[in-house]
Formats: structure tokens, C-alpha cells, sequence
């Protein structure tokens, strides 16, 4: 045990030293997005296909909506 502890005091000497630690006043203030023209700033509800079980989950427009690959697949007629 005393071993290991020996060999770890020995060891120190050769770790490197630790940087200085960054503060927020260090780290730069994030800036918006600029706004762009014929951008629209919406951010638009996407809703997913529920179809296969709900396994499908391509993005709609309209909530219960299929995509298309799904609306060509025939329901079963019971």
C-alpha cells in the first residue's frame, strides 16, 4: 500500500498543471440569428403519420393526416 502511495506522490511532480478555470464573463455573449428576407420566422407545427401502428412517422402537416406512401395502403373491410 505504502508502495502505491510513494509512486503517486512521485507522479505529481510530473501532472500537467490545470488551466485556469473559464467564468461566464470569459465566455462570449451567444448573438442571434440575423433575420433574413423571405425567411419565415414561424416555427411550424410538424406532426407525424400514425399509420403501421404508429411505426410509419413521416412528418404532416395535419394532425391524423397520412403521408402519402401510407394513404395508398387499403384499410381492411371487416
Amino acid at each position: 500500500m505504502s508502495a502505491v502511495i510513494a509512486k503517486r506522490l512521485r507522479d505529481v511532480g510530473d501532472s500537467p498543471i490545470p488551466g485556469p478555470r473559464r467564468t461566464r464573463e470569459s465566455e462570449p455573449t451567444p448573438t442571434p440569428r440575423p433575420y433574413a428576407e423571405g425567411v419565415d420566422p414561424v416555427v411550424r407545427r410538424k406532426y407525424e403519420c400514425d399509420r403501421r401502428d404508429g411505426m410509419c412517422g413521416r412528418p404532416v402537416d395535419v394532425r391524423g393526416d397520412r403521408c402519402p406512401a401510407c394513404a395508398r395502403i387499403r384499410e381492411p373491410s371487416w
